[in-house]
């Protein structure tokens, strides 16, 4: 009887285990094929994103658009659950989708000077690109003379506007006279009166003339030269 008994207890013990390895393994099984992790979809377009979700076996669900400096528009800037995050087969996963960059129309600079330009560019999201100066006849010097992007054309938040900033008008040119044998107070007067200045005056003895000749003088004659500009002298002396 009592061996009776111990081979009855034996196999039910043996029943029991079973069952529940049974189980384990079939919930092991069942577990496999019903969830998956997410993968990582950072980066790609929505059409991708939505590809590899479904071949996963997820919805990919747009909740949320916003614009990005980093990625163009259509790509996935985030999503939740994140990457290797293990979901039940059949759930959704929510994207965050970017807008690209932010659009804007450039505001008019014209006028103003490259100062108040970059001000006035960078409240409205834009920066001051590449500036060119030049010489202009009625435009004051330091003002904006044209943009590029031209005012109101849209552009991208953060791109630049190139400037054509104004030098004033070009100052007048002079073709320097000769100036040796002169003397020294009637070379200053002419220069003057053509918007010259004395640079650096030299005085060498020299008998052969007056004192306060004009002997030599750089530019030479013939040179070329703007309002502004200085003219080297060299004077004579009689000791």
């Amino acid at each position: 009887m009592k061996g009776l008994l111990r081979l009855l207890a034996a196999a039910a013990a043996a029943f029991v285990t079973g069952l529940v390895l049974f189980q384990l393994g079939m919930l092991a099984f069942v577990r496999s094929g019903a969830e998956q992790k997410v993968p990582d979809l950072v980066g790609l377009d929505l059409a991708q994103a939505r590809l590899e979700l479904e071949r996963a076996g997820f919805a990919g669900v747009v909740e949320l658009e916003v614009h990005s400096a980093d990625f163009g528009e259509g790509r996935i800037l985030a999503h939740r659950p994140s990457a290797g995050e293990v979901l039940r087969k059949g759930r959704k996963v929510w994207l965050t989708v970017s807008l690209g960059l932010r659009k804007t129309s450039a505001p008019s600079v014209l006028g103003l000077s490259s100062r108040q330009a970059r001000i006035t560019l960078g409240q409205d999201g834009l920066a001051a690109g590449s500036i060119i100066r030049v010489h202009h006849p009625r435009v004051a010097r330091g003002a904006v003379i044209a943009q590029d992007p031209s005012p109101g054309v849209a552009s991208s938040e953060g791109s630049p506007v190139d400037l054509l900033v104004s030098l004033g008008p070009e100052p007048d040119a002079y073709v320097l006279p000769d100036l040796v044998g002169r003397p020294a107070r009637e070379a200053e007067r002419l220069l003057g009166e053509h918007g010259l200045r004395i640079g650096e005056r030299t005085v060498l003895i020299d008998r052969s003339v007056l004192p306060s000749t004009v002997l030599e003088h750089e530019p030479p004659a013939g040179h070329r030269v703007e309002e502004g500009e200085e003219i080297d002298l060299v004077v004579s002396s009689r000791r």
